[in-house]
Order: C-alpha cells, then sequence, then structure tokens
C-alpha cells in the first residue's frame, strides 16, 4: 500500500517537474498541448488517491486496488511521455534513455485503458456477475499482452530520435498491429462491463427480492459495505 502510494506521487511529482520545465517550449507545445498534459497528470493522480484511500479503508475490495493501479499506469504514462519529450525535443541528450522512453510512449497508453473495463466488471459490489464474465478481464489481459508485443516490435527503431514523438508526420515504421489489436479487445472488454453494469441492477433487484426475509442482497452492496461500515466512521 505505502510502496504503491510512494510510487505514484514520485511520477506525479517527476510529471509536474518535467511539464513545467516545457511549458514554454514550441516543440513540446507541438508534441503535447502543455495544459492538457498537466490536465491529464492531475486527473491520473486523482485516480490513484482516490483508489489508495478506498483500499486502505477495505483492502479486501477489489475497485479500490484497481482505481490505484489505473491511477499509476496513467501518472507512469504522463511521466515516461514528458521524459522522452525533455530527452528528444527540449534539451536533448540531456538524459539517458530518451529514445527507449520514445518508443514506450508509442504503446504504452494502452496499459491503463486495458485495467478500465476490469473496474467496471467489479464494480460496484467486488465480484463478477458470475464466472462466464470473466472473459472480460482476459481480453483487458491480452489488450495489455498485445501492447507489450507491440513495443518490442518496435524497439529496433529507437534510433529514429525526436521523430519517435511525431511518427504520424514521418510515416510509422511499421503497422503497430499490436496496438490496434490491444485499443480492439479494449474496446470489447469495455461493451462487456458496461453490459455487466446494465444487467447487474436486475439481478440485484431480484435477489433483494427473493431474500427480503433475511434481509441480504446484491442491491447497494458497495455503498452498504463502504459508506455504512463503521469502518468508515
Amino acid at each position: 500500500m505505502y510502496a504503491l502510494a510512494t510510487f505514484a506521487f514520485l511520477l506525479g511529482a517527476a510529471h509536474f517537474w518535467l511539464v513545467a520545465l516545457s511549458w514554454s517550449n514550441p516543440q513540446a507545445e507541438a508534441y503535447y498541448w502543455r495544459p492538457a498534459a498537466l490536465g491529464f497528470g492531475v486527473v491520473s493522480l486523482v485516480f490513484a488517491v482516490v483508489g489508495l484511500f478506498v483500499a486502505y479503508r477495505r483492502p479486501d475490495h477489489p475497485v479500490g486496488w484497481l482505481l490505484a493501479v489505473i491511477g499509476v499506469l496513467f501518472i507512469g504514462y504522463q511521466a515516461e511521455t514528458e521524459y522522452a519529450v525533455h530527452a528528444l525535443l527540449v534539451q536533448p541528450g540531456a538524459l539517458p534513455l530518451g529514445n527507449e522512453a520514445g518508443v514506450v510512449s508509442n504503446t504504452a497508453w494502452v496499459l491503463g485503458f486495458a485495467v478500465l473495463p476490469v473496474l467496471l466488471l467489479y464494480y460496484p459490489t467486488g465480484r463478477l456477475l458470475s464466472k462466464r464474465w470473466r472473459i472480460g478481464v482476459w481480453l483487458a489481459a491480452l489488450a495489455a499482452l498485445s501492447t507489450m508485443l507491440d513495443t518490442i516490435r518496435f524497439w529496433p527503431y529507437r534510433s529514429l530520435g525526436p521523430d519517435l514523438l511525431f511518427l504520424e508526420e514521418v510515416g510509422e515504421p511499421f503497422t503497430p498491429w499490436g496496438t490496434l489489436v490491444g485499443v480492439v479487445l479494449v474496446l470489447a472488454a469495455v461493451t462487456l462491463s458496461i453490459v455487466s453494469t446494465l444487467v447487474r441492477p436486475c439481478g440485484g433487484v431480484a435477489q433483494l427480492n427473493g431474500s427480503r426475509s433475511n434481509g441480504s442482497g446484491e442491491l447497494g452492496s458497495f455503498s452498504s459495505s463502504m459508506v455504512l461500515s463503521p469502518r468508515w466512521a
């Protein structure tokens, strides 16, 4: 818990520091609008903070951990991208491994989005509707794996230098099929998670009606367990 929190805040500090250093740099601005870079960093850190807070209060509930992982992946991507921007555009050669960071910045953005449908599948009860919904988790895992394989394919082209950040303009050295497949898998997982979210209330109402005598039920389990629990007092 504390290690993850420290890691998230270090990534956030690095991201904001690098954005500040490149705030008025025209090349950095051409790559990534500076206010947007700052805003996405703030949003990513909010995900991490909220997730860590929930995980601290309810360490047995996966929703908090999933939120924290999403936030760390997003702020990690933002910090890594700003590192590449500084090393390749703002002060070329000032930081080591700039080319490698440029390669990763082209694919790592998918990882955070891959975890989002998993969060929706487990929200709000902390459990899947049934084992059949595990397919959404597997799709998200395959999306992450496909993206990482694309990073390996892209690795030999790290000598492109600053052009790594402007591949759409200079022409991509290869078709990023792995990343494209990853995006499709993420969209499929998101679709499943949305269906799960829509179906879950119906099942909760039915279970509530069927078990009214003993006061149990799925409906409102997240709010009752996390808001009404004495541990939140």
